[in-house]
């Protein structure tokens, strides 16, 4: 019994790893790469797996992440969007719709805890909760992780306006794309899941 145990526990971390990853056409929809690779994401005690459906309370405070392992430990930035802003298939005008930017965390953590600050290097995007509208279907939501090249970033120039910004507007239209090639960034890992607001109106 203990043998299968231990093989069960195995396939299902397996499985996990396998499937983590940037949703499907996320390419299609940010011009930005994708990955397979697995960023290991919990809110408030529940693991997001790549897809899985939150309750509209779950991703209040920005979430606890991991990072992949590197021989060589690494400086990382992270950012979450949501692709679906503001009626997903009916109106996607305002995505990629940028929740949170966090950069330069240190080479020494291999682990961010939730609500994450760090009073040195605040966030460039500080976190927002996931709140689509009543009536729209189910918002995608989606965490990167990069590889962050120098120690202190410099926010590109085409990206000033969403330093500290309290005005969500300013988030609207986020160029992942463009972003990514402009601090000279790479794509470690991601995750994603998804959020529907079923409260009545």
């Amino acid at each position: 019994m203990k043998i299968l145990t231990q093989s069960a526990l195995l396939l299902t971390s397996l499985v996990y790893f396998v499937s983590g990853q940037t949703p499907p056409g996320f390419s299609a929809l940010t011009n930005a790469p994708s990955t397979n690779r697995n960023l290991f994401v919990e809110f408030d005690n529940v693991i997001v797996t790549p897809g899985r459906l939150l309750d509209l309370d779950v991703p209040t405070t920005s979430p606890k992440a991991s990072f992949p392992y590197h021989a060589a430990p690494k400086i990382h930035l992270v950012l979450m969007i949501d692709l679906d802003a503001p009626f997903a298939d009916a109106n996607r005008s305002f995505s990629p719709l940028l929740h949170w930017l966090q950069p330069s965390i240190s080479a020494t953590l291999w682990t961010i805890p939730d609500n994450y600050t760090d009073s040195k290097v605040p966030a460039i995007a500080p976190y927002i909760q996931a709140q689509p509208p009543i009536g729209s279907a189910p918002h995608r939501y989606v965490v990167l992780a990069f590889q962050q090249p120098q120690k202190h970033f410099s926010v590109p120039l085409g990206f000033l306006n969403y330093y500290d910004s309290s005005d969500v507007e300013t988030r609207f239209r986020f160029s992942v794309a463009t972003f990514i090639k402009e601090a000279g960034l790479k794509l470690v890992a991601a995750n994603w899941f998804q959020v529907q607001n079923t409260l009545l109106a």
